[in-house]
């Protein structure tokens, strides 16, 4: 009897050995002879990296422009006979600038540009001018357009202000030398500076008007300066936009 216990417990002390051995040879080890557990793999990527790109928004249509003003010379004046954007107020005058637009009458009225600043009342004002100053140097046009702007939030203290940089020529006309491209850029680094320290909107109209040589296109002028029809379309599309980003 005592003999058969014992081969019983010989058979199962050999069976319990053969077991460990398995399982130890089917455990990776590392350097240390230790066995290691290897954890899943997760993806800790947050989900917004397969999101899609946010669609870009829908341009505003003409009645977001009632109540607003576009002011300026004659490149203004053309945007109110030829883009095809009825709804805002124009007030502008061929070959007017910075120093001299409040006291002009303006194209299609009655009124000097100051007697409507000062009796209307608008939601919004977009601004363009100072390509009849070309000649002049920064700083001087600086000082005069930030004394425009004085005029106009003073007259008008619940209105955004829209500050449009100046476009670029055609390089036909840039090669005359009278108005040059490098000069405007400098006048738009002027804007951005005046934008930035009043808080106010910069309206980058001259990259949308730039070509890769850095000159408006030709089929966007008809004389290098003035715009076509095209053009006119194309900056009133560009204020669309911009309105329904901003």
């Amino acid at each position: 009897m005592k003999l058969r216990v014992l081969i019983i417990l010989l058979l199962a002390l050999a069976l319990l050995c053969s077991c460990s051995v398995r399982l130890a040879e089917s455990e990776p080890e590392s350097s240390s002879g230790r066995s290691e557990f290897s954890w899943p793999e997760l993806d800790f990527r947050g989900s917004k990296s397969s999101d899609p790109e946010p669609a870009p928004p829908e341009p505003v249509d003409d009645e977001w422009f009632s109540g607003c003003c576009l002011l300026g010379d004659s490149l203004t004046d053309g945007m109110r006979l030829f883009s095809g954007l009825d709804t805002p107020d124009y007030l502008c005058s061929g070959g007017a600038d910075t120093s001299n637009i409040l006291e002009r009458t303006s194209e299609g009225k009655s009124g000097t540009v100051a007697s409507y600043l000062a009796s209307e009342q608008y939601r919004a004002v977009f601004i363009m001018i100072g390509v009849n100053e070309i000649g002049a140097l920064p700083s001087g046009y600086s000082e005069r357009y930030e004394q425009l702007l004085d005029f106009v939030i003073a007259r008008q203290p619940e209105a955004d202000i829209y500050v449009q940089s100046l476009l670029p020529v055609t390089a036909a006309k840039n090669a005359e030398g009278q108005f040059t491209n490098e000069r405007i850029s400098e006048f738009n680094e002027v804007l951005k500076d005046i934008c930035e320290k009043r808080n106010l909107v910069y309206a980058d109209l001259h990259s949308e008007f730039t070509n890769e040589h850095g000159c408006l296109p030709d089929n966007y002028s008809w004389d290098g300066l003035h715009l076509t029809v095209e053009a006119y379309e194309h900056w009133a599309d560009c204020l669309r936009l911009f309105a329904a980003e901003w």
